[in-house]
């Protein structure tokens, strides 16, 4: 269950601390006619953060790839100054008195009231589903059962195992031709017992290779491979004078007159941030010892009988009848339309979450001439999120709901489960 907490977030220093005194000087005595010491206080940000509890993530193993995670998102404002204790002084004087006018405390580009926070730019579900999808693929490792498929579905192509299935049907009858004729001939071991050697012994090591194939695929079949993907950031930045404007302090024009010639304008640097990657888990899942691949695997010592033969005409002949060469081709294709149709679903996360962090700031700063004190703060209005968006198995924006019966069956068998946290 996804739990949310708040809390203020106070600008740095808490709020800003001013000493403002006007002395009359005359003759020596000095009198304090004005003594104003307070707190200017300036808008307080917040935080929002909704998330659930996980409390296996203590605990967990390094390199293992159960899911311990979840969704989680927050968002945050702030204000902040760069300098919160200035200074300024003026002296002025009338008919009858010398007035010495002493400043302590923020001097700042703007005032708070008026100036609001950055309007949000993290992404809805449906944007961060695309981005992740884009993640996963760019991260995932290739398709393993689809490259399985390729490979041997291109050594039953053409030119593979079916023209040496066209000929398997001469096999039978070229061994007892040789048998009938002087093997010991040249010209008949040359010309005829040769290449139907060389036939068979290549079909052979074809069975051979494609069953060790499948069998290595089964073997990785379950095995975590870890990925990461990050997307290049995004940055904007756009600067707009805004006003003309007096330097910000407190308690404001009323009690404090800007020294005589200080006068400038205000520029506003709008700048923002979107980063994006993506960290999960990928296995795949294979079917094993379905009936074709059990049909398969019969065959194998057959052709492990031909590869391990010195081939003659009669060590041949006790090898037939050749009948088997064709069925191992009917089960040959039997596997690799199983695993063509498996590949569509076979890829698998046992977890997956794309992060997203974007980050709004407001900066404003004063520009001018004829300043006597210390130089204006910079002030900040800041809005931050972070949002993590969690995959299902089988891809970004996808619901249990939504699953095959075959996803949810490899899923079942992958030990992954909704119920899963």
């Amino acid at each position: 269950m996804a739990h949310t907490r708040k809390r203020s977030r106070p600008p740095p220093g808490g709020s800003g601390h001013y000493v403002y005194e006007r002395w009359r000087k005359s003759d020596g005595f000095h009198q304090v006619l004005t003594d104003l010491t307070d707190q200017t206080h300036f808008p307080n940000g917040t935080q929002v953060t909704v998330s659930e509890n996980h409390p296996k993530w203590r605990s967990r193993r390094k390199g293992t790839a159960t899911d311990i995670g979840g969704e989680f998102s927050t968002t945050s404002n702030w204000v902040e100054w760069s300098n919160p204790h200035g200074t300024a002084k003026r002296t002025s004087e009338d008919a009858l008195f010398r007035y010495l006018d002493s400043y302590s405390g923020p001097i700042l580009a703007v005032g708070p009231s008026g100036l609001t926070f950055p309007s949000s730019i993290q992404s809805g579900n449906t944007t961060l589903d695309a981005w992740g999808a884009k993640a996963v693929a760019g991260a995932k490792p290739t398709n393993a059962l689809v490259d399985l498929s390729t490979t041997l579905g291109e050594m039953l192509g053409p030119g593979g195992i079916p023209r040496m299935i066209g000929r398997a049907a001469f096999w039978h009858n070229g061994i007892k031709d040789a048998i009938k004729s002087n093997s010991d001939d040249f010209l008949n071991v040359q010309f005829s017992l040769q290449p139907l050697v060389s036939d068979m012994v290549g079909f052979a090591n074809v069975v051979d290779r494609f069953n060790a194939l499948v069998k290595q695929y089964e073997r990785d079949a379950g095995k975590v491979v870890r990925r990461k993907w990050s997307f290049e950031p995004i940055t904007t930045e756009v600067n707009t004078n805004i006003a003309n404007a007096r330097p910000y302090m407190v308690p404001g024009s009323t009690n404090w007159d800007i020294p005589l010639g200080g006068s400038g304008r205000v520029t506003r640097s709008r700048k923002t941030s979107i980063r994006r990657w993506f960290s999960g888990a990928f296995t795949y899942h294979l079917p094993a010892n379905y009936s074709s691949r059990r049909n398969l695997m019969k065959f194998g010592p057959e052709a492990q009988r031909l590869l391990g033969l010195d081939p003659s005409p009669e060590t041949l002949w006790n090898l037939a009848p050749w009948s088997w060469a064709v069925d191992w081709f009917a089960s040959a294709g039997d596997v690799v339309s199983n695993i063509s149709d498996w590949s569509l679903d076979g890829l698998v996360m046992p977890y997956g979450y794309l992060m997203e962090h974007t980050l709004s700031t407001d900066t404003y700063y004063w520009n001018g001439t004829g300043w006597t004190g210390s130089y204006p703060s910079s002030v900040t209005y800041a809005r931050e999120s972070k949002v993590r968006r969690k995959a299902n198995p089988f891809g970004f924006g996808l619901t249990w709901g939504g699953l095959s019966p075959r996803q949810l069956s490899i899923a079942s068998a992958l030990g992954i489960s909704r119920s899963l946290k």
